[in-house]
Order: structure tokens, then sequence, then C-alpha cells
């Protein structure tokens, strides 16, 4: 069209007639059959049926899925179709299962509802699929567990407040087994296999810990594989101590990895304190996951009572650090995990300290070293107790002692000048403390000439100190258990003496010394009065007892029939069980008892002339050896003033001149009572 000078629009085209080519012709209008004619021999494309998907381990749970879907579509048609048709109920009444609430998924109501027959589908496909890669077997066994747990909410990374083998003391005992079979097999094929399937399992709770998703599943293959093979993690425990040093300000994830891991360590007390030692101590000194290392450390020895399990497991460095987080003031534990480490520091000290004997010595040194003045009231009493401990148990910590002196002279001091305040109370073998400190008076003295030790305070006390302590165990203590032994033994003798020379008992000179002033008199009153009362007591035991007697065992028959009873059968029961043992015995008493009779009976008479002639030779020994030192004494000791005549006389002119005294006080007696 063209527009023309008038304003109108015209047609512009060829001529009619003229024959259309080019694009003009293609252009041109085609009948229908020409249009179907076309369409059929053009190619065609016939779409293919969509492929099937290969199986996975997946579709157990899609299945599973679906069915739940389909379920809970048919209850929400069920509810509409039953309240679109009912005619309306009173108010008075209630609907059937309108106040019924579906219980809330916990691990308590799922995981002792797992079954066994989904876990084996899924080991199944996984090992068809992957027959030469146990590692899938258990990443595919813990996917799978995963998923069936996953609708259970988040309680903690920790499961706190929950016992230590939480949540797999849930798991049933034929799901547990299939997981520790399938463990072993894989462990048969690929040692490395538990390695790469904790990896994955740690892997991939923290990412699911990082997005907030539960993991519940992954948890409890680990614990069930640590719990087991606990050699699995504690071969790379500074791997994962470094895994936790990378991240200290994430608790969430730092108590994962420590739970994870902690597993580990409820097999044996040993493997308990490597996992606490490397991955849970370096951790203290973090607030918001040291709560956790206690309680750790405290259930650990809860459940473990035999220390000595743990021997050789504590080094010392280690060890120093406990001391040092317990009784240090700079320590930066809040001061209730302080003192809850504190109750725990014997039973740490035991372990570290194993074999006293042996180990003592090592840890001398070290003790010596940090008893220092600024130390505080706690650390300096345990560490002297410490060092007292180790000298009175090893003599070898003295020689350790006197080759330090020089280096731990200020040490030194402190520790003498304990020993001489608490001399008494320890027992301290004091000929090799003496010895000792012999040895460091002649230290002191050499070094008197040196002007540098001369300048240094620590050697004014050490002198101080070792002198005090010198001076005590130089002092004679007067010895009052002799003494009393001694003058015990002196009356004696003289009452023996006073009796032989006398002519009988009543005649000798204490008999008549006792009646004279009264004491045998009173004796014989006490005497008379004891036997008044035994007298009484006897004749009310003799009718009152039987009276009890019977009440008693009316109560205590039945008890003592119903033991007797017991007894008799366990007496026919441990007869029927030794009889095999008793017959064996007795088969070899046959055998064997006439052999032993006959050696004996050749060799008794023997036996018995050489143990009469070795009395005898002992008997005549003993009494030569009498017989040479009462001579000796009677010729070096007891002659002049000692003379047995001069003692018994003297000891006769002493009771004499005690006679008054103990008549008064045998009248002041009297006339008390």
């Amino acid at each position: 069209m063209a527009a023309t000078t008038n304003g109108g629009w015209a047609v512009v085209g060829s001529k009619k007639g003229k024959p259309q080519t080019g694009t003009a012709a293609a252009k041109a209008p085609q009948s229908k059959a020409a249009k179907k004619k076309t369409a059929e021999s053009m190619p065609k494309i016939i779409p293919m049926l969509p492929m099937k998907e290969s199986p996975t381990i997946y579709d157990a749970f899609i299945e599973e899925e679906e069915r739940e879907e389909k379920r809970m579509e048919l209850e929400k048609e069920g509810k509409g179709g039953l309240g679109g048709n009912r005619k309306q109920i009173g108010p008075g009444v209630k609907k059937f299962g309108a106040d019924r609430k579906r219980e809330p998924p916990t691990l308590d109501n799922t995981v002792p509802e797992l079954e066994e027959e989904e876990l084996r589908k899924i080991l199944d496909l996984t090992k068809m699929a992957f027959p030469a890669n146990p590692d899938i077997w258990l990443k595919d066994l813990a996917s799978g567990l995963n998923i069936s747990l996953d609708k259970i909410p988040d309680i903690g990374p920790i499961y706190e407040g929950k016992p230590m083998d939480y949540p797999m003391c849930l798991l049933p005992l034929n799901v547990h087994d299939l997981l520790l079979q399938t463990i072993s097999e894989a462990q048969k094929m690929s040692p490395s296999a538990l390695e790469l399937s904790l990896e994955y399992c740690v892997e991939s709770i923290l990412n699911d810990s990082n997005k907030g998703i539960t993991s519940h599943g992954h948890r409890l293959f680990v614990q069930v594989l640590l719990v087991h093979r606990p050699e699995t993690a504690i071969k790379s425990l500074e791997k994962y101590l470094a895994l936790l040093q990378k991240n200290p300000s994430r608790p969430v994830r730092n108590l994962s990895i420590m739970w994870i891991i902690g597993q580990a360590g409820h097999s044996s007390l040993a493997n308990g304190l490597k996992v606490w030692l490397t991955l849970m101590l370096p951790m203290l000194s973090i607030r918001h996951v040291a709560a956790y290392a206690v309680d750790y450390l405290e259930e650990l020895f809860g459940l473990h009572d035999n220390l000595e399990a743990g021997f050789g497991v504590v080094p010392k460095a280690d060890f120093f650090k406990i001391f040092s987080e317990v009784h240090g003031d700079q320590s930066n534990l809040p001061t209730d995990l302080q003192k809850r480490l504190h109750l725990l520091y014997p039973k740490i000290k035991a372990v570290a300290w194993g074999d006293i004997i042996t180990n003592l010595p090592n840890f001398f040194p070290a003790f010596l070293s940090r008893c220092t003045p600024d130390c505080n009231d706690s650390k300096r009493a345990e560490l002297l107790d410490c060092l007292v401990t180790c000298l009175s148990t090893d003599a070898q910590s003295f020689s350790i002692w006197r080759q330090s002196y020089t280096k731990n002279m200020l040490a030194s001091s402190i520790l003498l000048k304990y020993l001489a305040v608490h001399l008494d109370d320890l027992k301290i073998n004091r000929k090799i403390l003496r010895e000792t400190v012999r040895a460091f008076h002649l230290t002191n003295e050499e070094l008197a000439s040196d002007q540098q030790m001369q300048r240094r305070p620590e050697y004014h006390s050490a002198v101080v100190s070792c002198k005090e302590l010198l001076t005590k165990l130089n002092r004679i203590r007067f010895p009052w258990v002799s003494i009393f032994l001694l003058i015990v033994c002196v009356f004696i003798v003289a009452f023996v003496a006073d009796v032989m020379t006398s002519k009988s008992l009543h005649g000798s000179r204490t008999v008549r010394f006792l009646e004279e002033s009264g004491i045998l008199y009173f004796l014989q009153h006490a005497w008379n009065r004891i036997c008044i009362y035994s007298s009484k007591i006897w004749l009310w035991l003799g009718d009152n007892v039987p009276d009890h007697v019977t009440k008693l065992w009316q109560i205590i028959s039945p008890y003592c029939f119903l033991f007797w009873e017991k007894v008799v059968l366990v007496g026919v029961y441990l007869s029927e069980a030794s009889k095999p043992y008793r017959q064996w015995l007795m088969d070899k008493l046959d055998a064997y008892l006439p052999v032993v009779l006959q050696f004996v009976g050749q060799h008794a008479h023997t036996a018995l002339l050489w143990t009469f002639e070795m009395a005898t030779r002992l008997w005549n020994n003993t009494v030569y050896c009498l017989t040479t030192v009462t001579d000796w004494l009677l010729l070096n000791v007891f002659t002049g003033s000692l003379h047995p005549e001069n003692i018994v006389a003297k000891m006769s002119t002493v009771m004499l001149s005690v006679k008054p005294y103990l008549n008064a006080a045998v009248e002041w007696i009297y006339g008390f009572f």
C-alpha cells in the first residue's frame, strides 16, 4: 500500500497474469491435500519412555515416605468425609479420636523401634554395588541410621544429663549385633575402613551442626564403633586436637568433637585417660568446654574403680599441668570446676605415681623446684607433703636431694624448716636424714667463702634451717619408755630376790611391808567386794538369761532353720559338683600315698634324731650363753653398791621410807569411801 496525493491509500502489486517466482511462489497458499502429503513425507520424532532409575540405598526410605504421605492423605480425607456427612454432635459428647495427640518423636521411643530388616536391606544393596569397598558399607549404614532418626529434635551436642552409653543403650540387640558384625567384617577386609568411616561421620556431624540439622544416627554409629574399637580414634588423637584448636570459639562444634572422641575412653581407664589428657586437658582453659572436660573425668573415675589399670598412662608433664590447674593461683578454671578437679586430684596423683618405689625419685626434683616462697598455702602444703612422702618411701630421694641442694637452696631451706617443725610426727629414717643434713652443713661451710653466695638471701635461710634441724636431730630425747620398763624390771628382780632369800613368800620383806602398810588388807577387801558383786551378777544372769534366750530363740529359730536348709542344699550341690575332682584326688592318693608313707618310714627316724640333736645343741648353747652373761654381770656390773644384797637392802629402806605415805593414803581412801 502507498499513500496518494489526495490523502488516500492505493494497492501496489504486480499485474494479474504475470507468473510469480522466488519466494513469492513458495509463499503461495497450498491445498489441504498438498499439506497432508508434505507432512507425511517429513521425518517424524517419536518420544521415548523415561529411563528407569538405578536402585540405590535410599529407595527403601523413598517408598516409606510415599506410604507415609498416602496414609496421611487418607486420614485427612477420612476426617473430612466424616465431618461433612455426619450430623452435628451435642456439645456434651466428645468426638472419637478428637483429643488423641501423637506422641512427639524422641530418642527414647524411636531408637528401640529401629528394625534390623531396613538396615540389612541397605547393607545388602551397598554390598552388591560396592563389594570391595567396606568403608562405603559403614558410611551407608551410618547414613541409614541418620535418616531413620532425622525427625527427632536436637537435644544438645553432649546429651547432658544422660548416661555415658546413651543413646547406644537404647539400641535393640539385633541392630547392635548387625552394626558390630559389619564393623568387624569391614575391619578384616580393610583396616583403614574404620578410620575413613569415623572421619566421614565426624565431618557429617560437624556440617549438620553448622546447618542446624540433627545427626543422631551418625552419633549412634560412632558410639558403637568407638566403644568396641577405641583404637580407631586413639591413634589419631593429635589430629582431632588440631581440629579442636582450629576454632576454639565455637562451643557446639568443640563439644561435638569431644563427645565423639570421648566414646573411645569408655572401654578402659587407660584409654579414657589418654583421651582426656590429649584432647580435653588442653581445653580446660576454654570456659565453655571446661565443664564437660571435668564431667568426663568424674564419670571416668566413677566407672573404673581399679586405678592400677591406669598406671603408666599419665606422664609427669601432664600431671604437673593438672597440679597447676588445681593448686595454681593463675588457673583459668572457675571456682566450682577447680573444686571438683581438686576432689579428683588424689586419684590422678595415684595413677600418675603408679609404682611408688620406682617412680617417686623421678618426681622429687620437680616437686622441689616448685616449692618457692611465692606459692599459696594450698600449693606449698601439697608440695611439702609430696616431698616428705618421697623421702619417707624411697631412700634414693635423699641422694637426689643432695645433688640438687645448691641449685634449689631456697626450696631446700623451706623443706628443712618444715622437717624441723614436724620431725616428731614424720616417719622418716632419721639416720639417713641426719647424714643428709650434715652433708648440707658441710656444703654451707664450704660456700661461706664465696662472696657471691653470701649476697644471696636463700643461702642464709638455708644455713639457719640446716642448723635448726641438725640441732633437733642431735638432741637426745628423754627415754620415758625405757625408764618405765627399767623400773618395772628392777621391782620384779627385787621381789624375786627377796622371796628367794626369805624362807617363804609370807616371810619375805615385801609381803610384810604390804601387811604392815595396810595395802594387802585393802587389796583383800577389794577382792571380797569384787567376789560379792560378781556373785550377784551371776545370780541375775542365771535367773534372766534363760527367759531372754528362749524369747530370742523363738524369734530367730525360723531363720536358723531356713539358713540350715540352704546350707544343706549348698552342701549337696558342692558335693555333686566336686565329685569328679574328689574321685581324681582319691585316685592320686591311692597312687602316691604308699610311696610317701614308704619315704617317711625310711627317713622319719633319721629326721627325729637330727631334730633332737639340734634341739640339744641349741639348749646347751643357750644355757652356756646365759651362764656366761650372768657370771659377767655378777663380776663386772652387780658389784659393790649394785650387789643383789645391797639392792635388796636399799629397796627395803625405800619401802620403809614410803610406808608412812602409803598408810596415810590408805587411811584417806577408807575415810573417803
